[in-house]
């Protein structure tokens, strides 16, 4: 038996994909040599053929298709044409016949069940290869990296507009901090100079497919050395990433990168456990003129996060305010503390340990307080703010 019909106005037909089989497919698509794809669903067996419903669709129609974007039952009553083929292929000799009808004329009999989806991985973009990304920085003498995302949710070339801007702003102010630190004059806090904000700037210059990828130039195009700051701070990047979860290789970097750049890279990554996205990252460089890979799937970014966040806390070196403890909340955990110094008052959260000397603080008393501070990032202003955490607290001698 054919499956496929033979001397018809469809053409030439080969098949591309079978989404459904019970005995024979019963849900497939096919392609003619002119390159018209068709998506066709078995209606019936006879004694003497199989019929069929063919609907032609545009490539881009299937892809929505296949990534569950549109119902089964829609792709063929809202065809992009208005009409399809109702095509009996016979099961031994005979001629196959062929009847073009109008879409809205075909019955429940003829149609996949309403509510019916596939779910299939559907690349919707071109992938950008690597090759031609390392010949576009070449060319124009500027990093280049693409970031390769895979959001669970999204079947097609696409991603959550939220999480993904949540994460280019994150990159990005990574990519200022790492700058400033390796300038040589880095601060915890503060405003990052223009200067340096300038020489790291990145400009998001396409997308791809292959799971969802952003590509990044640098603004800034490099010296007559071929150097960058731009290069120096995205090798750092490299390197935290080729760390992973490794406390020791974290801590060597952040030891030169200080406290801001792990901050900033915690929040890179809390982004992506979030978005239970892992990270590939190609590097694109005029000075090597070669790519340079990295690959972290989504268990490892999780394991990541906890590694970072560890030396985050240990990078924020606890300090000493001597003062009256004028607020106490155990329930909320919060204080508030005035300095006997001008200008040392302090707010923020209790954690446990600050309660094992004196496990019922009160308010009026003056305390010997050890503070942390933990340096935040407000993901859509970009906004930088400090919480100081009591994490010890003894009563001040009289």
């Amino acid at each position: 038996m054919d499956l496929l019909p033979r001397n018809t106005a469809l053409g030439e037909l080969a098949l591309v994909e079978v989404y459904a089989y019970v005995d024979i497919p019963c849900l497939f698509a096919c392609r003619n040599r002119s390159g018209q794809h068709f998506l066709a669903v078995w209606i019936e067996e006879t004694a003497d053929a199989n019929r069929w419903v063919y609907v032609p669709v545009s490539e881009q129609r299937l892809r929505f298709v296949r990534s569950g974007g549109i119902e089964l039952r829609d792709a063929f009553t809202a065809a992009e044409e208005e009409s399809a083929y109702v095509v009996s292929v016979p099961r031994g000799q005979g001629e196959t016949t062929l009847e073009r009808v109008a879409c809205r004329s075909l019955t429940d009999a003829m149609l996949p069940s309403a509510g019916e989806r596939l779910d299939l991985d559907t690349p919707t973009l071109p992938a950008a290869e690597d090759e031609e990304l390392v010949r576009a920085a070449d060319e124009a003498r500027r990093e280049v990296v693409r970031l390769k995302l895979n959001f669970p949710e999204c079947r097609r070339s696409e991603a959550p507009a939220k999480e993904f801007a949540d994460i280019i702003a994150c990159f990005q102010a990574l990519m200022d901090a790492i700058g400033h630190a390796v300038k040589g004059d880095a601060t915890t806090s503060g405003r990052i100079p223009s200067d340096v904000l300038r020489q790291t700037r990145m400009a998001v210059t396409g997308t791809g497919g292959g799971s969802f990828s952003v590509i990044f130039a640098a603004t800034a195009a490099n010296n007559v050395l071929n150097e960058s700051l731009a290069q120096d701070a995205i090798a750092e990047f490299i390197r935290l990433a080729e760390a992973g979860s490794d406390l020791d290789g974290l801590r060597q970097a952040f030891s030169r990168l200080k406290g801001r750049s792990a901050t900033r890279y915690r929040l890179l990554l809390e982004r992506l456990a979030g978005a239970e996205s892992g990270l590939d990252v190609l590097w694109a460089s005029p000075r090597s003129r070669m790519g340079h890979t990295v690959q972290m799937d989504n268990r490892r970014v999780v394991e990541t996060v906890k590694a970072v966040s560890a030396i985050d806390e240990e990078l924020a070196e606890p300090y000493e305010v001597v003062g009256t403890l004028y607020a106490i909340n155990l329930h909320s955990m919060y204080f508030g503390l005035e300095g006997l110094r001008e200008g040392e008052g302090v707010t923020g959260t209790v954690l446990p340990e600050a309660l094992s000397e004196v496990p019922h603080p009160s308010a009026g008393e003056q305390y010997r307080a050890t503070v942390r501070e933990k340096r935040e990032i407000n993901s859509l202003t970009g906004e930088e703010r400090v919480r100081h955490l009591l994490v010890g607290l003894r009563p001040l001698k009289k």
